[in-house]
């Protein structure tokens, strides 16, 4: 073989095995298929909470933090199929199969449990198709009632706590003056803000200020659960807050 054509030789597969490692240390550039098995868990409880609000009656929704079945060692080209309900008043969506800029897009389902009594319980059945396999995947779910998000909450000289439990929001008779407004969430929450919505604007307030309420203010309380088991699985924030309002009557 002539000495010029060995030499190309060593150069080009030399090339060839620097550029191949180089791909290969690029993040992301794995392949679909090299992610692994996709799991999910086997049991989960899906709080709902109440809402109750002067325009409409009172109805279910589930609680952010805990409504969505994130599965595991998902392909960015995974397809998830196949969703079905053991119980019919247990709705499923696929929330990763959407647009990539949808707001509320994650790996997983969003388990709906509106208008279901606690102890309402379903078995989730789906499949997942990724690198050229088949998955068959399942989550019993359980339906309950959201466990009070306040230990305190506190207008004037009275705690509202117990009265606010299990709601996401709710119509309240209030003291029409100024009164004070203080809460303390249960552990494993942090209280993101407090605002007043009066008929002059949105006024942000400290937690434990004073504030002049009248009929027909609304009262906004941020909050996001810090420990939530799902924190870090989603990598979308939006499950882990959430926001109490209060309808002033």
């Amino acid at each position: 073989m002539n000495e010029k054509l060995k030499i190309w030789l060593k150069k080009t597969a030399c090339i060839f095995s620097i550029c191949l490692l180089a791909v290969m240390a690029v993040p992301g550039m794995k392949s679909a298929a090299a992610s692994g098995k996709p799991t999910c868990v086997k049991k989960q409880t899906v709080y709902v909470s109440k809402q109750n609000t002067p325009y409409s009656e009172t109805v279910q929704w589930s609680t952010r933090y805990s409504g969505a079945i994130y599965i595991k060692n998902l392909s960015s080209d995974a397809r998830i199929t196949n969703i079905k309900s053991s119980n019919k008043k247990v709705k499923v969506k696929n929330m990763f199969n959407v647009a990539e800029d949808h707001a509320t897009r994650f790996k997983g389902l969003w388990v709906e449990g509106n208008g279901c009594g606690t102890g309402t319980k379903s078995k989730i059945s789906f499949k997942v198709k990724q690198g050229g396999k088949t998955y068959s995947l399942s989550c019993n779910v359980t339906i309950k009632q959201e466990p009070a998000r306040y230990s305190s909450l506190k207008i004037g000289g009275k705690n509202y706590a117990s009265e606010l439990s299990g709601y996401e929001a709710k119509v309240l008779t209030l003291p029409r003056k100024k009164v004070k407004l203080s809460v303390k969430l249960k552990s494993g929450m942090k209280l993101e803000g407090i605002s007043v919505l009066t008929q002059t604007g949105m006024k942000k307030m400290k937690n434990g200020a004073s504030v002049k309420l009248r009929e027909g203010d609304q009262i906004f309380i941020d909050y996001c659960y810090k420990n939530s088991s799902c924190l870090g699985r989603s990598g979308k924030d939006f499950y882990l807050y959430g926001t109490t309002t209060i309808y002033v009557k």
